[in-house]
């Protein structure tokens, strides 16, 4: 229900907004950025539990080895399925707790 209320300003029926929830919760490709992408799957699978999205970020970023440039473009894909939408600062409370489910 908290996760929805984020993507009210973004989504004018229940159905859109549900269809952005499916999005975070569906298995994320990108054909850009196949191979990167894929190796952040791997370091969240083993991610600690994060209580803030900055601390979750940071973590990513030293494991991965990626630039944060990069990991800024991965990031939404990995967490929401898209690049564009709510601050994934906004998004990371509602999340923390399925990152299993979502990080697939």
């Amino acid at each position: 229900g908290e996760l929805a209320k984020v993507y009210l300003e973004e989504a004018r029926t229940i159905n859109e907004i549900k269809a952005k929830i499916d999005t975070i919760f569906s298995t994320k490709q990108s054909e850009a950025f196949t191979k990167e992408l894929e190796a952040l799957k791997v370091v969240a699978h083993t991610i600690p539990y994060f209580k803030t999205f900055d601390e979750f970020k940071a973590y990513l970023g030293e494991k991965s080895e990626l630039e944060d440039e990069q990991l800024n473009l991965l990031l939404p894909l990995l967490l929401t399925g898209t690049s564009s939408g709510p601050s994934l600062r906004t998004i990371y409370p509602h999340i923390k707790n399925y990152l299993g489910e979502i990080i697939k």
